[in-house]
């Protein structure tokens, strides 16, 4: 699952589950575009989102899961 994506933890946590962007959207509630744009670091991730994303992945570092990559 190739993405264009600011979050390097998070793609890499997101492959590890198996979990796609289609999944993804509909565990925070978002369409796939919103999701992509998240992913890409156009529109911001919302705490309740992460927070949920965290919980589905069993992941608890909210922090490193979210770190961003330099463009």
């Amino acid at each position: 699952m190739k993405m264009d994506s600011l979050y390097p933890n998070l793609n890499a946590a997101m492959e590890s589950h198996d979990l796609s962007i289609e999944n993804l959207a509909k565990i925070i509630g978002r369409s796939e575009k919103i999701v992509r744009l998240k992913l890409r670091g156009v529109q911001e991730w919302t705490l309740t989102e992460a927070v949920e994303i965290c919980r589905y992945l069993q992941y608890h570092d909210l922090k490193k899961l979210f770190l961003r990559k330099l463009r």
